[in-house]
């Protein structure tokens, strides 16, 4: 069966959408307390991310510039609207419509992988930035980072990439040539997985 937010259909969308607005109006006047505070905050986090998702789509289809949802999220899942993608991730629905629709598609490993490397990018960035901060002050911890970047790189490669790799992320034989390649003779970057990861985000769309 589809899914309700990647309908065709207004009043299907619409419905989706309000019923999601039901339940953020039922959320935000509980009162709790301890743990339950996170729990809760989630599942709105989670609602306002569905109930963007339908009145994107319900605009798109009235103006008729109707793109597909799924490429919308898969673009960027914590661009399309404010919730950041941490907490899309923790005890969420959006997140676990589109691991559905993924897995429907067979597609669930391309989906694992792109959110693996978003990781390692924004990792590899703040480490980075750091090293470069300690070399201006003169200390000296270059090997140790890049040995540490490294590290995440080969695993990410193992994991999802190499001909070991179950489920493997199936991408033409020469970008992952391009990347054991990097691996080998290059230091890491944050953009080392970029050339996959833009191909594997068209395979999701």
């Amino acid at each position: 069966d589809a899914l309700p937010i990647l309908s065709d259909n207004v009043g299907e969308l619409e419905a989706v959408r309000d019923k999601a607005s039901e339940e953020l109006l039922y959320l935000r006047s509980l009162d709790t307390v301890g743990d339950d505070i996170n729990t809760i905050k989630n599942q709105i986090n989670s609602l306002l991310f569905v109930k963007k998702i339908c009145e994107t789509r319900i605009q798109r289809l009235q103006s008729g510039n109707e793109i597909d949802v799924v490429k919308l999220a898969a673009a960027s899942l914590g661009k399309l609207c404010t919730v950041p993608l941490d907490s899309i991730l923790v005890d969420n629905v959006a997140l676990q419509l589109f691991m559905d629709y993924m897995q429907q598609k067979g597609g669930q490993a391309h989906l694992f992988f792109w959110l693996t490397v978003e990781g390692y990018r924004v990792t590899a960035q703040q480490q980075l930035e750091v090293l470069q901060n300690l070399q201006r002050d003169g200390k000296h911890q270059t090997n140790q980072t890049k040995g540490l970047l490294r590290a995440a790189a080969v695993g990410i490669y193992e994991q999802y990439l190499s001909e070991k790799a179950s489920p493997r992320v199936d991408v033409e034989e020469y970008l992952i040539e391009k990347l054991e390649d990097k691996l080998e003779n290059e230091d890491p970057t944050p953009e080392i997985f970029d050339d996959i990861q833009r191909k594997v985000n068209g395979m999701m769309l």
